[in-house]
């Protein structure tokens, strides 16, 4: 299933949910466990399109409330579920949608608690924000109301969520602002109608959606009606208790205030009452139970609401009165469980609370509800209003407000009135005794309160006999029943158990009821039952005790394992029974091919390269539907009525449907394109292109301009297109260009699940609403011709290491294979691209520039290259930036060095995004060593946290190839080839010289690949010396007695140093020991003036007298400038390449590679010199 994530995920209770909008554009709701929430949280991003896999769809069981879309099912998230992002083709979904309620329909749907709702208005009569502290817990309201020009609701927010909405309210400067309220709480105050938000609601401020600009035009448009409540406003006056028999029958159903004093209260009555938590009705007690006909269930623990009876008076008369819960609870700030607590010791006492007494003698404004009994019946028995107070008030009730006020005043004498008028005694429901059931296997059910009682008079395989129970039909909601019987039996604390001694009577020791394992799939669809199966228990040695955490956060053990009944043995018994049929590869086939797919290939998918020959002139190309159901509908008497959920809709979804017809070379088919495949290719809604073409008659032009398009269609073949040749076709998935199915194998999956691919950065890592599914340019470059292998997937890897033992585990270690993909997410048209060289020169520097920008412009059109000069600096330097295009840079792979100039340092992190930001740059192209990396790598994460849609990538210059993964850096050939020539110098001054020792210093500051490679090419050199290897100077095994030998025997020798070695040896002081250079890097001293100069004290010391002479080659400057050879062009035409593939793509980016002195490599070095390892001998 693709969908994306609709609504910002709020975590409330245990449960995280989750609106989102499928491919089809259908909405689910879903939700996930506690334990499952942190880890899909930190995957899902909002607006972005994922495809789920592994999750539950669950039927609603009826009691569920407050859902946030209106369907029979949802989607439930196990630890099992993944949330992968969705790169394929084309895919196209809605970032909103929502199921809009007329305004004046809200009222009736207030009662229906099961659904959140979703509306549209225009802000009116905001008001302040207001705060109450209640509990020494202070709450947050923003109160307002919106319209819709026909009607209008009020809306209440509170805490943070009225927070974050007055503020973003206060940022719009819109004549009209408008709203869309999703998934709002429906609350009914003063018997009233208002919205308020819950844990899933969200509200969109003038978000790009048809409803908005419809709203701002009825509004504009139409004649406010008076939408003011018809009712007059209700008494307010404080009236006398003698005025009550008065008032007419236009006060029945009417609120009325009086000021009574409370005389007495009724002990002997009851003073609280049961109620459902559930449905929120009374329940009475019926055999030591709580039973709610309403909900058909027990309630082992009913809430408990205050019910007083009162006896009040005034000067005129006195009347009996019915004290709510609510009022009650605020006066004695106790709730009924506060003051049954007082009474836990003497459970079977609960005489009449002293805080009721305290009511007593006391005068109070009371509001009163008068019913039809009152005014026509005379009745004079009251019930005070008992939710909230009359005044006029958009303010829900606090904690602390109460309906019932005190007010100090002189009490008035008492008057005689009937108590038993109009007060019915409430009855207690008989309970009529059910029948004996007699049956093979019934379920007995002890309750917790009785399992201490009978567990120890009941055990396996005993014969009791069992009295004094309840017989019970299973309600339609019990489900897991253990007995596949209609009665149950309920143990109470009443029930006898004793064992029968009779021996003579008997029982079947067993009483299954065996399933077979073929039915197994179909049983699990019907919960009501669980099942008995027998089998034969397989591979017992793999079987293991697993300690989990279940989705309640409790501990619990797990054990599994697999049972057969043994029937796989028997011929074609897979095939026949369990085989379950397989789904095809989506093949790319033409026209004429599919036509002639046989029956195997229903519901199959198969892709199409078509050219969309002509789009049908004559046709409706939209229709409305309903939101909520999903089904068309037409306008009735200028109103769109949906019949199916009996409802007007203020604001019916248009959708595309369009007749075309493609071809290819074999053949032409008919195709319907629905709504999605047409937003796809066109970047519109049909509400958009409604708006746009009003005027217009026939079809709207960026229909008509589909035509001569080539696409991919993926196509679901249908039986009818099978079995009755159809010829029309209706595809799933549509994309511009020629896309190309990727090849999956086994032997892929199964290298990929023994293999660790290593992560790269990608834009969309932070950037939610980032495209990823425009077409590559090179699919119609004149220059390429795609096919099936030329685009690179991101299962596509390069395994590490190329060689390992057989006899041993394998593990490997991938990394993405660089190259053009088949999407990517910067419109060319669009990009603004940055080149930069920093640090020192090496060869290739400008042969990497020239192929960055002729890449850029011939490979992907883009036309705004721009080239940095002086290093980082020069982002935010006073000198423009140079504008660079192929003619420009067409000779500068002939040049050494660098045409834009480089330098070392200038990093300053918030300049340089700064100046990125300012210039517009969206893809920079940093060439460089080890330190810009480092820089790089900060001006990525900065950019990160500023959510700014620009790529960085990084081209490695580091001349002596200390960069990792890579086989080699460019300018490396050349270097080594240039290093040879000084090689060959040095080997001739010092062969000419006597005693001569030619020494050559070739750069190298961590690691000595030069200076290896130089020396196994050259076959010159006696010795070489790197920075992965330690030498010393004096001593046995040391380079002086080396060197001492070998001028014995050739009366010369050559040595090669590389820069970064011996610089432990080289004396410096604590402050030379921490200097860095400009980039960061450890100043390193001249090993090779150090070196020469201590030959030359150690030829004086040891052969005094005894000609000698040291030649010394620095040929670093000589080894920078030079231009790259074949071999390194080629090789910076390649990364070039792969760099604006990958920024193209999505991937950012960035291991010291050093010489393993352990490999063969070093071997051949010492094999060639036959120098010492320096391995002290101790």
């Amino acid at each position: 299933m693709t969908g994306s994530a609709e609504l910002e995920h709020k975590a409330f209770g245990k449960e995280l949910t989750n609106k989102h909008n499928s491919a089809g554009g259908q909405m689910s709701f879903s939700s996930m466990t506690h334990k499952n929430v942190e880890k899909l949280t930190e995957e899902i991003k909002e607006g972005v399109i994922y495809v789920l896999s592994n999750f539950k769809v669950k039927h609603y069981l009826g009691h569920e409330t407050y859902r946030a879309v209106r369907a029979d099912k949802h989607i439930y998230f196990t630890e099992h579920t993944t949330c992968v992002k969705d790169i394929s083709p084309g895919l196209s979904i809605e970032p909103y949608t929502f199921d809009l309620f007329a305004l004046e329909e809200i009222e009736k749907n207030a009662d229906d608690n099961r659904f959140l709702i979703d509306v549209v208005g225009i802000v009116m009569n905001v008001q302040g924000k207001v705060s109450t502290i209640k509990n020494d817990i202070e709450t947050k309201r923003v109160v307002f109301q919106i319209t819709d020009g026909r009607s209008k609701t009020n809306i209440t927010l509170f805490n943070e969520f009225a927070e974050s909405y007055k503020n973003a309210l206060q940022r719009e400067d819109n004549e009209h602002v408008v709203i869309i309220m999703a998934a709002a709480k429906i609350h009914k105050y003063e018997g009233k109608v208002n919205l308020t938000n819950f844990p899933a609601t969200r509200i969109y401020i003038n978000p790009n959606h048809p409803s908005v600009e419809e709203t701002k035009n009825k509004y504009k448009e139409m004649s406010m009606v008076d939408i003011s409540s018809d009712e007059e406003d209700e008494t307010k006056e404080v009236i006398l208790i003698s005025d009550i028999k008065g008032l007419g029958t236009q006060f029945i159903e009417k609120n009325i205030t009086i000021e009574a004093t409370i005389k007495r209260m009724d002990e002997k009555a009851a003073w609280y009452y049961a109620r459902c938590a559930r449905c929120n009705i009374e329940v009475l007690q019926q055999n030591g139970r709580y039973n709610c006909t309403n909900c058909k269930r027990i309630i082992p623990h009913p809430d408990k609401r205050f019910r007083v009876f009162s006896y009040c008076n005034d000067r005129t008369g006195s009347i009996g009165i019915i004290l709510p819960d609510s009022g009650v609870r605020k006066l004695i700030k106790k709730t009924v469980f506060d003051i049954q607590a007082e009474y836990v010791q003497e459970p079977m006492i609960e005489p009449f609370p002293d805080e009721l007494k305290q009511l007593q003698h006391k005068e109070y404004t009371i509001t009163l509800k008068l019913n039809e009994e009152n005014i026509n019946n005379g009745c004079t028995v009251f019930e005070a209003e008992s939710e909230h107070d009359t005044h006029v008030t958009t303010t829900p009730t606090t904690e602390m407000s109460t309906n019932i006020k005190i007010r100090a005043r002189k009490a008035a004498g008492a008057v005689k009135f009937n108590v038993d008028d109009g007060l019915q005694t409430r009855m207690s429901k008989n309970i009529k005794k059910e029948k004996d059931f007699q049956e093979t296997k019934i379920h007995g059910f002890i309750p917790g309160k009785c399992v201490d009682q009978h567990e120890l008079n009941l055990r396996v395989g005993n014969i009791c006999l069992i009295k004094d129970f309840i017989v019970q039909p299973y309600k339609q909601e019990d489900k897991f029943r253990p007995v596949q019987n209609d009665h149950q039996i309920i143990f109470s604390n009443d029930t006898k158990i004793r064992d029968v001694e009779d021996k003579s009577m008997k029982f079947p020791d067993d009483a299954f009821d065996f399933s077979d394992h073929t039915e197994l799939h179909t049983l699990r669809k019907n919960p009501m039952y669980l099942v008995d199966i027998v089998g034969i228990i397989q591979n017992r040695e793999n079987i293991v005790l697993r300690n989990l955490v279940n989705k309640r956060d409790q501990n619990q053990s797990q054990v599994k394992f697999t049972i057969t009944d043994g029937r796989l043995e028997m011929p074609n018994y897979t095939k026949e029974i369990l085989a379950t049929q397989r789904k095809k590869k989506t093949e790319l086939l033409t026209i004429a091919d599919m036509k002639k797919l046989g029956g195997e290939y229903i519901e199959a998918h198969v892709l199409l390269h078509v050219n969309i020959k002509n789009v049908k002139e004559k046709q409706n190309w939209f229709y409305s539907i309903c939101t909520e159901c999903k089904n068309a509908f037409q306008m009735e008497d200028k109103v769109f009525y949906c019949s199916n959920c009996n409802r007007r809709i203020p604001h019916p979804e248009k959708r595309f449907r369009i007749q075309i017809m493609a071809t290819d070379h074999s053949d032409k088919l008919d195709i319907i394109l629905e709504d999605r495949e047409v937003r796809t290719l066109i970047g519109k809604r049909a509400e958009t292109l409604h708006k746009e073409n009003q005027k217009e008659k026939g079809l709207p032009s960026e229909l008509t301009k589909l035509a001569n398009k080539n696409v991919t269609i993926q196509i679901l073949i249908k039986e009818g297109n099978v079995l009755n040749k159809e010829t029309t076709y209706w595809p799933n998935n549509i994309c511009e260009g020629y896309y190309f199915p990727e090849e999956e194998t086994n032997q892929t999956t199964q290298t990929m699940q023994q293999s660790n691919a290593e992560k790269l950065p990608h834009l969309s890592g932070y950037l939610n609403n980032l495209q990823t599914h425009i077409i590559n340019p090179l699919q119609t470059s004149e220059f390429y011709h795609p096919n099936k292998d030329f685009y690179i997937s991101a299962s596509d890897v390069i395994l590490t290491p190329s060689t390992f033992d057989l006899s041993s585990p394998i593990s490997f270690l991938a990394y993405h294979r660089a190259g053009p993909r088949m999407h990517i997410c910067f419109e060319p048209s669009r990009v603004r691209a940055a080149i930069v060289t920093c640090g020192g020169l090496c060869p290739g520097l400008n042969t990497v520039i020239r192929e960055l920008v002729v890449g850029l412009w011939n490979m992907y059109g883009v036309r705004n290259i721009l080239g940095v000069k002086s290093g980082y600096r020069g982002f935010y330097s006073s000198e423009e930036p140079v504008h660079l295009d192929p003619k420009m840079v067409h000779n500068w792979h002939k040049r050494g060095g660098t045409a834009l100039e480089t330098s070392r340092g200038g990093f300053d992190l918030h300049k340089i995004v700064d100046a990125i930001q300012h210039r517009g740059f969206n893809q920079v192209y940093i060439i460089g060593g080890d330190g810009t990396m480092r820089g790089a790598v900060k001006i990525f994460d900065e950019i990160t946290r500023r959510n700014l849609n620009i790529g960085i990538t990084v081209l490695p210059k580091t001349v002596d190839n200390d960069v990792g993964i890579i086989d080699r850096s460019f300018g490396f050939q050349t270097a080594v080839e240039m290093a040879q020539q000084a090689i060959s110098a040095a080997h001739v001054e010092a062969e000419s010289a006597v005693n001569g020792i030619g020494l050559v210093k070739l750069m190298g500051r961590s690691t000595g690949h030069i200076a290896l490679f130089s020396t196994l090419s050259s076959r010159d050199v006696d010795c070489c010396l790197i920075p992965e290897n330690e030498f010393y100077l004096e001593g046995k095994g040391g380079l002086f007695e080396f060197l001492d030998n070998r001028l014995k025997e050739n009366s010369h020798a050559v040595l090669v140093v590389a820069e970064g070695a011996g610089q432990a040896l080289i004396p410096r002081t604590e402050a030379e020991k921490e200097e860095k250079d400009e980039s960061g890097n450890p100043v390193f001293l001249d090993v090779g003036v150090w070196l020469k100069s201590e030959l030359k004290k150690w030829w004086d010391r040891d052969h005094p007298g005894e000609l000698s002479t040291v030649k010394y080659i620095d040929p670093t400057y000589m080894i920078r400038a030079v231009t790259a050879n074949a071999t390194d062009n080629l090789y910076c035409t390649l990364l070039a390449n792969a760099a604006i593939h990958g920024v193209m793509a999505d991937v950012v980016a960035k291991a010291k590679n050093e010489v393993d002195t352990k490999d063969h490599k070093w071997a051949w070095v010492r094999s060639v010199t036959n120098q010492p390892d320096f391995a002290r001998i101790q």
